[in-house]
């Protein structure tokens, strides 16, 4: 049930509204029956937006990571992925391996539809890498089909285009943003409402990471509704993050990008509340 709300209700018009997804070649997927996903990855959005714009429930295999932090965050982290069709795996040796492969397997005998990630990890620089051979041994043991899917732009969909968010879930409106050049470029976008539903669900959820979850020892001002957030980059079994942190405090929002910066909550918040204090 939660991933079809998250999908129809709680994130997949605001994602719909900021990143316009186009999708082609969707007849070559049927309406049922076992059959894998394989897609070139170049952002966490790539497990968004392939979700939102295909009809079917997606199942992933994630990394165990996603499934074993501590405190606020790693139990929302935690709940998010399951509700969201997401399967842990364990990919430090090759007995591990082994057994996400026979996880998929039973996901596959059970007529789902696998969304698989061939590279293993993300793409640091945008180019498609080598793939690992257990897509392929995966196909072979199950005579499932594979469609191969390419996804482009995801990467763009930064966490500085989150501003938008921000102001969106403040404000109750999503509006396109502007570049302040002269002369003002033409804007064809139109701002858009959102649903009460989805801005009841993610303002005390926002506000609760300022007041109690990740960012609530940073020490914001009185009033700021946030998000806390790292993007990985490079390879490797522990990749270096960048950090991030969205927010808005009134009629104000505001998105903070630290380069390898590690953990949002460390390096942006600070930054963020310092520019709050200042004002």
């Amino acid at each position: 049930m939660w991933y079809w709300l998250f999908k129809y209700i709680f994130m997949g018009p605001l994602l719909s509204l900021l990143g316009r997804p186009k999708i082609e070649g969707l007849d070559y997927v049927p309406h049922s029956g076992p059959m894998i996903l394989a897609s070139n990855h170049l952002a966490v959005a790539d497990s968004f937006y392939l979700p939102l714009v295909v009809s079917r429930r997606i199942t992933f295999l994630a990394k165990a990571e996603y499934f074993t932090g501590t405190g606020l965050k790693g139990w929302f982290n935690r709940w998010f992925y399951t509700v969201a069709g997401q399967v842990p795996i364990d990919r430090t040796d090759a007995d591990s391996a082994e057994s996400a492969l026979n996880t998929a397997e039973r996901i596959l005998a059970g007529g789902k539809l696998l969304g698989m990630y061939p590279e293993g990890t993300r793409s640091p620089d945008g180019r498609l890498y080598k793939g690992k051979t257990g897509l392929a041994r995966l196909a072979l043991q199950t005579g499932v089909p594979v469609i191969p899917v390419a996804m482009i732009g995801t990467d763009l969909v930064n966490p500085l285009s989150q501003a938008t968010v921000a102001a969106a879930i403040e404000d109750g409106t999503w509006r396109p943003p502007l570049l302040v050049i002269g002369p003002a470029p033409q804007q064809a976008t139109t701002p858009r409402t959102l649903s009460p539903a989805i801005l009841d669900t993610l303002r005390p959820m926002m506000r609760a990471v300022v007041t109690s979850g990740t960012a609530a020892g940073v020490g914001f001002p009185a009033g700021v509704y946030g998000k806390t957030g790292t993007a990985e980059y490079g390879t490797g079994a522990n990749p270096p993050t960048h950090a991030w942190f969205i927010g808005y405090r009134g009629d104000l929002a505001f998105a903070v990008l630290v380069e390898g910066g590690g953990l949002g909550a460390d390096a942006s918040g600070p930054i963020a509340n310092a520019f709050l204090r200042k004002l």
